[in-house]
């Protein structure tokens, strides 16, 4: 076996044709690779908050919810997170913190805040702490969904493929057409993991694009980059059904109407309760955690019956 790896290596590096065709195709999948990366209207690279071109956060929580020293933890994290920072480790005081239980609040503060700003962030899993009282340092750790920069790279060039083949599906599409097909798209395209539930790792738009597995928040990510993509203005939004949830607030027609992909994903689709997701009088256990921070539902429902068949 050895061998014959060493021949193949031989014979492709001698073989100029070979090397320089192979040169060529990777010279075109970059090009290819970073006119995805380039295309999209709604990024604004200038803008603070923005990631990656996948989509461009308007930073709503920052702006309109946080305290000062709230938006100063989530600017530290966030700049973690654009740098690879896995880890941080810095005198307590540093952190602008009185105590490291102040310092954990204000970092859970932040992350949830950056959860719903950010979806379209790749590996961002969640974080966590340790604090040594000998010598005031605290230890910040971000918990990723995968190591390797490049594959962040990578990740971002084939969701914005996967995305823009959705805007061509969509493109004649009412509003109320696109819902259903987001919705029916992530049941086509995902399925919910039962095994690893609690994993922080599951719950990125990676997981759902690329890996096709994941939780909650992974399907209310995936729909709120999608939307933002299509014309379709949404929120993310956290809160408890039976547990800890997260899932989307679509607008149409200037009323607002919850929209639950997780049923999509985690229920086939002739099952009678796959649409359940979109149909907001099924939905009356779903409260949110923060629910100022949201516009006021519709009192009727988006979809009879025969639209959903």
């Amino acid at each position: 076996m050895i061998d014959f790896v060493k021949d193949f290596y031989n014979s492709f590096i001698h073989d100029h044709r070979k090397f320089w065709l192979f040169v060529l195709i990777l010279i075109i999948l970059f090009f290819l690779g970073q006119a995805t990366l380039n295309n999209n209207p709604n990024v604004n690279k200038n803008n603070k908050q923005y990631v990656n071109s996948i989509y461009m956060s308007d930073g709503r929580i920052y702006n309109n919810y946080l305290n000062q020293r709230e938006k100063d933890m989530y600017d530290f994290i966030m700049s973690r997170i654009k740098k690879n920072k896995r880890v941080t480790k810095k005198p307590l005081k540093e952190y602008g913190c009185s105590s490291h239980q102040e310092c954990y609040s204000l970092m859970s503060i932040a992350t949830d805040a950056i959860w719903i700003d950010h979806p379209e962030l790749l590996s961002f899993a969640s974080f966590d702490y340790s604090y040594d009282p000998r010598s005031s340092l605290l230890t910040f750790r971000i918990r990723k969904s995968f190591k390797l920069p490049l594959m962040d790279k990578i990740g971002e060039m084939i969701i914005n493929y996967k995305i823009k083949k959705i805007q061509r599906a969509t493109k004649d599409m009412t509003d109320k057409e696109k819902i259903i097909y987001v919705y029916n798209w992530i049941g086509d395209n995902a399925t919910y993991d039962r095994i690893f539930t609690l994993d922080s790792k599951n719950q990125t738009i990676y997981n759902v694009f690329i890996n096709h597995n994941a939780v909650c928040a992974g399907f209310a990510k995936t729909a709120q980059v999608i939307f933002q993509a299509i014309g379709i203005n949404s929120y993310s939004i956290e809160g408890t059904t039976s547990d800890l949830h997260m899932w989307n607030i679509v607008e149409v027609d200037g009323e607002y109407y919850y929209f639950d992909s997780t049923y999509a994903a985690a229920i086939k689709r002739d099952h009678p309760m796959y649409y359940d997701g979109l149909i907001q009088s099924k939905m009356e256990d779903h409260k949110a955690t923060h629910p100022e921070r949201y516009p006021t539902l519709s009192t009727r429902d988006l979809f009879t019956d025969g639209e959903l068949k």
